[in-house]
């Protein structure tokens, strides 16, 4: 995968901290909330404590787009890349899918439905 800015995303780019990765488009309102509440507790907690993917899987959005949508839903530290294949190789079936990785890359939550702050609080505080 490619970040726009940040250049070549592989998994080495995340070891050592929880990964939160989240599939979505930019156009996904209920993705763009769960986003903003993403943000809050990666502020609350200093923005380093864990490493952000979003991916998104929408074909006809570009990297412009995705820069765009971090820029105003985001944190420069996230990483954003186009990543149909990875959702294919993840079993994505639905916008707003979201999974939480330990440091040592084990998967330990997954979830479908709109991200509230409580939940990334609750989901994320366990790794942090």
């Amino acid at each position: 995968m490619v970040d726009p800015v940040k250049g070549t995303v592989t998994k080495r780019t995340f070891t050592g901290k929880p990964l939160f990765i989240f599939f979505t488009t930019t156009w996904c309102t209920p993705c763009q909330i769960g986003a903003q509440n993403l943000a809050k507790y990666d502020d609350e907690t200093g923005g380093s404590a864990f490493d952000v993917l979003i991916v998104f899987v929408d074909p006809r959005e570009g990297d412009q787009q995705y820069v765009d949508w971090k820029g105003k839903y985001g944190r420069d530290d996230w990483y954003v890349a186009e990543g149909v294949g990875m959702a294919t190789a993840y079993k994505v079936r639905y916008l707003d899918t979201k999974y939480v990785l330990d440091k040592d890359g084990k998967i330990t939550w997954v979830d479908l439905n709109p991200l509230e702050y409580s939940k990334v609080k609750q989901v994320l505080a366990r790794l942090v």
